[in-house]
């Protein structure tokens, strides 16, 4: 199971990593690497939900995310879609 978690919460994260099924994916800030922050930054200037308030945005940042699993999925060689 993945978790695109947007939070900022440590004890949350903490609890979720001792879930052997769950596979997190973070997009921003604190614990997206920078590569990682940078794509989503990318990735939101040319997609117009993400430009867009509340779930609009919320439903940009589960789609990038799903992209994020499915290219980990595939393995290293895989391309950025």
């Amino acid at each position: 199971m993945q978790i695109a978690y947007p939070g900022r919460d440590e004890a949350t994260v903490a609890a979720l990593r001792k879930i052997k099924s769950v596979k997190l994916i973070f997009n921003q800030p604190p614990f997206a690497t920078t590569e990682r922050f940078n794509e989503w930054r990318q990735y939101a200037s040319n997609n117009e939900w993400a430009q867009r308030p509340g779930n609009w945005r919320q439903m940009a940042k589960q789609g990038r995310s799903g992209v994020v699993y499915l290219r980990g999925c595939r393995g290293p060689r895989a391309g950025t879609p």
